[in-house]
């Protein structure tokens, strides 16, 4: 499988044409007894937002949506930047959802230890970005990385839906791209038409008009970094270049 933009294009028209319905996770909480055929598209946005809009075109252009889960505490960006918050109202604009992506390994282990400790947190979080993003809604959640201990607690909050319960891997056929793997041959799956249920994550980190495998993608991305510093930078200080010389074009 190929991690561009046209792979991705032929993927869900691939699903389209074996009769998938798209469906958020609330429209299958609401609605899974006369849900048939369906596939939940989800990405997770670990390192950066850049490539969002790139894959939100391609939904569009096909009149599909899927849930983007964003971290409202990463290392790597600010959700609630200018920046950000145009390119989530965008995804909103076009039909699509927002979740939270919850870092479990941001907190102290002894929060980890305690299933009330940790559901409280992922909840505090919910309502942080939903505030952060003008009260719209946040109804589910995905865990990033998460621990073992996690995955087999199949936690249940009051207002969220949990991605990664059991219901989301037992009900529906969940294949992802963890790590640049699809850990199974997703093309041959969606190909069949056998599944009544899919459920697809993708990070959109890995993909780019052209194929790059995982140590280009990751070198680009630390290459990149400094080129965007030099430029929140130049906006901020006054004669960077006098005083930095000029490092980038």
């Amino acid at each position: 499988m190929e991690f561009t933009y046209d792979w991705y294009y032929n993927i869900i028209k691939l699903l389209i044409e074996k009769g998938y319905q798209f469906i958020s996770y609330e429209d299958y909480e609401n609605n899974y007894d006369v849900i048939k055929k369906c596939c939940i598209l989800r990405h997770d946005i670990d390192y950066s937002m850049k490539k969002i809009e790139r894959m939100l075109e391609v939904e569009a252009n096909l009149g599909v949506f899927s849930t983007w889960f964003i971290q409202y505490n990463s290392d790597f960006y600010n959700p609630f930047s200018k920046k950000s918050l145009s390119i989530i109202n965008k995804i909103l604009s076009k039909g699509g959802k927002i979740g939270l992506h919850f870092d479990e390994t941001s907190y102290d282990d002894f929060i980890l230890e305690n299933p009330i400790e940790l559901k409280s947190y992922v909840e505090y979080e919910a309502e942080m970005l939903r505030r952060g993003l003008g009260g719209r809604p946040i109804r589910v959640v995905s865990m990033h990385r998460p621990s073992k201990k996690t995955l087999d607690a199949d936690f249940q909050f009051d207002t969220l839906v949990n991605s990664y319960s059991k219901k989301y891997f037992k009900d529906f056929k969940y294949i992802s791209d963890s790590r640049m793997n699809w850990r199974e041959p997703v093309e041959e799956i969606v190909r069949q038409g056998i599944e009544p249920r899919l459920h697809i994550l993708t990070h959109p980190f890995w993909y780019n008009d052209v194929e790059k495998n995982i140590n280009e993608a990751v070198i680009e991305f630390i290459s990149n970094a400094g080129k965007e510093r030099y430029n929140i930078l130049n906006e901020n200080i006054t004669d960077l270049e006098c005083i930095v010389g000029k490092l980038y074009d």
